[in-house]
């Protein structure tokens, strides 16, 4: 979908984290992203909490 205008209304809430973020750079208009920062995909576990205010 091209645009937010286009998103199907739902009856959810839904939230999407990422537990980790590849370096900045990709190599197509500059140079590619230093070995420290690169992440490969894996299984990974996030526990989250909510607690009321």
């Amino acid at each position: 979908m091209p645009h937010t205008t286009c998103l199907t209304p739902r009856d959810g809430v839904y939230v999407n984290l990422d537990v980790a973020q590849h370096g900045v750079g990709s190599g197509a208009c500059g140079p590619r992203v230093q070995p420290r920062y690169v992440r490969h995909a894996q299984p990974v576990s996030l526990t989250l909490g909510f607690r009321t205010c």
